[in-house]
């Protein structure tokens, strides 16, 4: 009987040590920040041409380009890439494409630096294998794909097959070892006729599943699954001279589940945002454009275990109209945008929390073309419900 009185003492010694486990629920942030979207969504936006340049040019020319805004008091939107397509010898090129995104409303940092040989097999057909390095050895990722161009490279298909982390059971150094390896479909894709072009842009992936069976190793984690799909589809069409239109569709998907040692910490959560947008241009005259957008977006989000709750968010951006006023190498826009939100989140670990609103914004922009290969942006904007600065953004682009 003592020695069971003994047992039972240390299990309940043992449960208040794993009960100090607490980590950081990160996954949530921004569910009730009113302007989670509308500096994503319109703010902060790379203008349209900025965007069509980097497409049409991403196989073609290498570059820079960089995007900064204030999100909160402390935080900032870093959207920062460098691309370079680098011809070594007759049929071989270096390819390197560096990018650090960081915004309130993913789930993920998306940081890489995939670097690499393609190889012309023909005129307009080629192979790749890509490396992305990391300090961390675990994390290192591979890609290797084909390239299918016409013959000034503005259309292509570029399509690839990523093996994420593909070390990983050999280099960690916390146990874990891959019960389902991580795979991932990569691709762009830019072709279109004499008015219009399609653009897609996506990584489509398969989760990994992990254990971990050292307890002194991995003292908190025993099981870990994770994926993320990110698709994004433009179409842009011009039907007259002083018209252009834009439909973009963006999805996004983040998976990710953890069991513990203590259980009472396992959880498993998935978030799901849809947006649809729509752009209309029109020039005035040879100085003066008129641009309208609206935005839709739907948020769906569902945690389980450690966390319990069900999120769900709509919002409809409308109306939002910019004029832009060019004279000479400078570009002045004034704008107006607004977001119609409303949010519910329920579950049974916390009381329903819904809200409903409108957040909208002013904007003044200048951009000066430096050349048709460089370009500034700066511009501030203030939200009318809020007292005082209400967020500045610099933008450049160039290519080299």
């Amino acid at each position: 009987m003592t020695k069971f009185r003994i047992l039972i003492l240390l299990l309940s010694i043992l449960c208040l040590f794993d009960s100090s486990l607490s980590f950081d629920w990160k996954y949530d942030q921004g569910y009730q920040d009113e302007r989670l979207y509308l500096h994503v969504a319109t703010n902060y936006t790379f203008d349209q041409d900025w965007c069509r340049d980097w497409q049409k040019n991403y196989l073609r020319a290498s570059g820079l380009r960089m995007n900064y805004g204030s999100v909160t008091t402390s935080e900032l939107l870093s959207d920062f890439q460098i691309l370079i397509n680098e011809k070594i010898a007759n049929g071989w090129k270096f390819h390197s494409h560096f990018i650090k995104y960081d915004s309130r409303h993913r789930n993920d940092i998306i940081e890489s630096n995939f670097m690499g040989l393609e190889k012309s097999i023909f005129s307009n057909f080629s192979l790749f294998a890509l490396f992305n390095p990391y300090f961390d050895k675990e994390k290192i990722d591979s890609k290797v794909g084909l390239i299918v161009t016409n013959s000034n490279q503005k259309k292509y298909l570029r399509l690839s097959y990523v093996f994420e982390d593909f070390v990983y059971d050999q280099k960690n150094s916390v146990s874990g070892y891959t019960i389902q390896n991580p795979r991932r479909l990569d691709w762009k894709i830019r072709t279109g006729g004499k008015n219009w072009i399609l653009y897609s842009d996506g990584q489509y992936s398969r989760p990994f599943k992990r254990k971990f069976q050292d307890r002194e190793r991995s003292p908190e984690i025993n099981w870990h699954s994770r994926a993320i799909d990110d698709i994004i589809t433009k179409l842009y069409l011009r039907p007259d001279k002083n018209i252009f239109i834009e439909y973009r569709n963006w999805f996004y998907h983040f998976y990710e589940a953890k069991n513990f040692w203590n259980p009472v910490y396992n959880f498993s959560y998935n978030n799901n945002i849809y947006q649809n947008s729509l752009y209309a241009t029109f020039k005035i005259n040879k100085k003066i454009d008129l641009r309208y957008e609206f935005h839709h977006i739907y948020q769906n989000s569902k945690a389980d275990g450690y966390q319990n709750y069900d999120y769900q968010r709509g919002e409809i951006f409308f109306p939002d109209v910019f004029v832009d006023y060019t004279t000479g190498r400078d570009i002045l826009t004034f704008g107006y945008f607004g977001t119609s939100f409303k949010w519910d989140k329920t579950g049974k670990q916390i009381d329903e929390i819904d809200q409903k609103g409108y957040e909208d914004k002013l904007i003044f922009g200048w951009q000066h073309i430096f050349s048709s290969k460089t370009k500034l942006k700066l511009s501030i904007s203030h939200s009318t419900t809020y007292h005082g600065f209400g967020g500045g953004n610099i933008q450049y682009m160039m290519f080299f």
